[in-house]
């Protein structure tokens, strides 16, 4: 008899289940341990990693960011991913400097960025959990002088062809 009372309570427990999602009008899964325990789906679940961004440079070098400033003198190729799901993906670009205002514009898996310039780039899962890292692209080479002795004179070298055609000595 007691055998009989046991599966009855599993069964009326699991409808009682179904019935407050019903009710409810949500979406509601349940996890049912034993005949005696049931618990929402939602309260099992409990995330707190963030977001990987990946910058992928031209040399196919990639780096890893985690809430990072990162420089590139190359183009870059941006993915992200998360051992939950993506809940929002976004850049912001600021050609002068890493002062970011507005709205970010969305960050599709993929995106090549080219312009030189500061981005932000800010990943959030559906935990709310963020990894907001910042870019700088500088793909114009500086201006170099160099001071160099030879045989008693002094020069400046204002470009890298005039060191090379100088035989490199400086």
């Amino acid at each position: 008899m007691s055998k009989y009372i046991k599966y009855i309570s599993f069964i009326l427990l699991i409808l009682f289940c179904i019935l407050c999602g019903i009710i409810h009008k949500t979406k509601s899964k349940y996890f049912v341990s034993d005949s005696k325990t049931a618990f929402h789906i939602n309260s099992l679940i409990s995330d707190t990693i963030k977001p990987t961004i990946i910058v992928k440079k031209t040399n196919n070098i990639e780096k890893v960011l985690n809430d990072d400033e990162y420089f590139s003198d190359t183009d870059i190729e941006l993915n992200y991913y998360d051992n939950t799901k993506i809940n929002k993906a976004e850049y912001w670009y600021n050609e002068k400097n890493k002062n970011f205002n507005g709205n970010g514009s969305v960050l599709s898996l993929n995106t090549k960025f080219t312009k030189e310039g500061w981005y932000k780039i800010v990943v959030t899962d559906i935990f709310n959990n963020t990894n907001q890292s910042v870019i700088l692209i500088d793909k114009t080479p500086p201006n170099v002088t160099v001071k160099y002795y030879k045989k008693n004179k002094i020069g400046i070298l204002k470009t890298p062809k005039q060191i090379i055609m100088n035989g490199g000595i400086c």
